[in-house]
């Protein structure tokens, strides 16, 4: 489903939407955590596909809850997390990328491993990288999709 809609909905290529989804099941255990299973570094819990998390100086968390909750959405939802994915990645609840990375930049990637390397030095920023497992997901979401 997500390959699908980040194809269509986001204007990605097939190896960026794979990327993206590697990062996803990563992230969510596979799309079985709804929540971080223990607190990160902020003492908080990420929640979403993506463990959105609140920091000092930054209310990710906060902000997918309130975009599901404000379009009657369950944050548990494919349609909450995909579409709020995308929308934060459009700069709709604020800046979240950094190193001069951005959506443009994203979709000028042309490979699976750029742009999962550009997702995660540049949007997603994981405290513990686990690089390889990610681009093996993403290959691996590619592979199915063909």
């Amino acid at each position: 489903a997500y390959m699908k809609m980040l194809t269509t909905n986001a204007g990605m290529s097939k190896e960026q939407a794979a990327a993206t989804v590697g990062h996803l099941r990563v992230e969510s255990d596979n799309f079985q955590a709804d929540t971080e299973y223990a607190p990160n570094r902020y003492g908080t819990r990420g929640r979403g596909h993506l463990q959105w998390t609140n920091t000092d100086s930054s209310k990710r968390r906060d902000n997918f809850e309130a975009f599901a909750s404000s379009n009657n959405l369950s944050p548990t939802s494919f349609d909450a997390n995909s579409r709020f994915l995308v929308s934060e990645m459009q700069g709709n609840h604020g800046n979240h990328w950094t190193n001069g990375g951005s959506m443009a930049g994203f979709l000028q990637t042309s490979n699976i491993n750029d742009a999962s390397n550009y997702l995660q030095n540049n949007f997603i920023r994981p405290g513990v990288p686990h690089t390889e497992r990610r681009l093996q997901a993403a290959h691996s979401a590619f592979n199915a999709f063909q």
